[in-house]
C-alpha cells in the first residue's frame, strides 16, 4: 500500500524527517512496524519522528547486510529490543 510519495534527490535524516513530518500533519500515527531499507538518515528519521514503531531492514538492505539481521529477526526498537 502506498501512502506517500514526495520528490526528492536525498537520504539525509533531514530530508526523510520532512517526509515522515509531512505524513504526521496529515493523520499518520505510529505504525506498529516500520520498515526501512537501511538507509541511516531514514533510519534516524524513522526514530525520531515514529517513536512507538518498531523497525526493521529489508532483507539484503544495508542496514541487514552490516548487522547480520534481516527478515524474522527482532525488531531494533520495542519489547527486548535496544
Amino acid at each position: 500500500m502506498l501512502i506517500h510519495l514526495a520528490p526528492g534527490t536525498k537520504q539525509s535524516t533531514e530530508c526523510c524527517r520532512e517526509f515522515l513530518e509531512d505524513l504526521r500533519r496529515r493523520g499518520l500515527s505510529d505504525p506498529v512496524l516500520a520498515v526501512t531499507d537501511g538507509a541511516p538518515g531514514f533510519i534516524r528519521a524513522v526514530e525520531e519522528c515514529l517513536p512507538a514503531s518498531l523497525e526493521a531492514a529489508v532483507p539484503g538492505s544495508q542496514s541487514s547486510e552490516h548487522s547480520g539481521q534481516g527478515a524474522g529477526t527482532q525488531p531494533s526498537r520495542g519489547e527486548g529490543g535496544g
